[in-house]
């Protein structure tokens, strides 16, 4: 994501800072949710998306929750609120926040370096790399390469190896830590799902454990992420959960889930996580309210260095972020997509809000659908919803 589309989202969505949302329960709970999905149906028509489904959190409470559509493009059976979506790059800021676990622990720290952490095992490591910490992966300052099919590896079959993702993730690393940096290490910012592949072995190999693993202890455990997984959702020939769709030039191409329907496993850290409304509300209700200092899953000092802004950018460790005088102050977002579907998630730590909204489509339409629900949904909130008015 570069900061021009970062400030996309910012700008197409900036008038929702002025709206806040307060805690619904019981029956008015389900109404509020029953009018969601009322409120998102129109759009999805709108864009001729598949499905369409957000949840809102208000501090640690469901305010609102729906999805609408359909598993599959031309099939009729109707997703649930309980069925499972892909997040793409927003798994990178839980990528980071299980990390900051580690360091609580002592595991590892911000400041490994990646010299000291893989200069045995990767030989032909670009010596202008070894300097590179854990923070600067994380915060997309590293200068590895941009696009994953920059690299030979990626047209080496990633998605059908038998080898273990944690030789797959090292291999990836061993390959991109050998090229010409493209930006200047740990002082510009450039994107890269690479470093957060880096970033991911060097956490395996600190804790000796696979990066799913961690995942699961660390963060969905805890959490009780107990629908969360990893690559696209659901079961190959079955409609079991919903399917992701290509946007073609002519049509939306259904992609059945298994290889090939998400990047490859290996690209992990990077964000091949798929997660139920539910946990993805538990997950971003963490961080809200970390960021307001009542957070139970990390230390206030450990949420603090995962939402500060590095240098000039508006990256953080996972996050984009906003200090928006229409927010009260700082918020956090992120979007993802793997080409077959497009989610975006708001943390407004001030209003005390947090928004996720997904779509199982990418492209153009895809990101048009998510952003105009996140409007229409705040402006609901806003307008039905007893509160402070700003």
């Amino acid at each position: 994501m570069s900061r021009t589309t970062a400030r996309r989202w910012i700008t197409t969505v900036a008038f929702v800072f002025s709206l806040f949302a307060v805690v619904q329960s019981g029956a008015a709970e389900e109404r509020a949710s029953d009018d969601f999905e009322a409120l998102l149906e129109p759009i999805r028509l709108h864009y001729d998306v598949p499905a369409l489904a957000a949840i809102l959190m208000h501090g640690d409470r469901v305010a609102g929750i729906g999805a609408v559509g359909y598993r599959k493009s031309g099939e009729t059976t109707e997703v649930s609120r309980a069925d499972r979506w892909h997040l793409g790059s927003i798994g990178k800021s839980m990528t980071a926040t299980m990390i900051a676990r580690l360091v609580e622990r002592g595991v590892i720290s911000w400041d490994l370096n990646i010299g000291k952490a893989l200069g045995a095992i990767v030989p032909e490591m670009d010596d202008s790399y070894r300097a590179v910490t854990m923070e600067d992966l994380l915060s997309h300052r590293s200068g590895l390469v941009g696009a994953m099919t920059e690299l030979e590896i990626w047209n080496g079959n990633l998605w059908r190896s038998t080898k273990a993702k944690s030789e797959l993730r090292l291999a990836i690393a061993e390959e991109a830590l050998a090229l010409t940096p493209q930006a200047l290490p740990r002082i510009v910012f450039h994107y890269s799902n690479a470093g957060y592949v880096v970033a991911g072995t060097m956490a395996e190999r600190a804790a000796e454990e696979p990066w799913d693993e961690l995942m699961a202890n660390e963060l969905f455990e805890p959490l009780g992420m107990t629908s969360s997984g990893f690559g696209a959702p659901g079961t190959a020939a079955k409609l079991d959960q919903p399917w992701g769709h290509y946007e073609g030039r002519s049509r939306i191409v259904p992609v059945e889930p298994g290889l090939g329907g998400d990047s490859p496993p290996a690209l992990g850290p990077a964000g091949t996580i798929h997660a139920s409304l539910d946990d993805v509300g538990r997950y971003l209700s963490a961080h809200l309210l970390g960021a307001r200092g009542r957070g139970w899953l990390l230390q206030p000092e450990t949420f603090r260095q995962l939402h500060r802004p590095r240098g000039d950018e508006e990256y953080a460790l996972g996050w984009v972020v906003v200090a928006s005088p229409l927010a009260g102050g700082l918020a956090l977002t992120h979007a993802g997509s793997n080409l077959n579907w497009y989610s975006v998630a708001w943390v407004m730590p001030v209003l005390n809000i947090a928004l996720f909204v997904v779509t199982n489509q990418g492209g153009e339409a895809g990101f048009r659908a998510v952003d105009d629900a996140v409007g229409a949904l705040m402006q609901y909130a806003g307008e039905t919803i007893p509160g402070i008015a700003r």
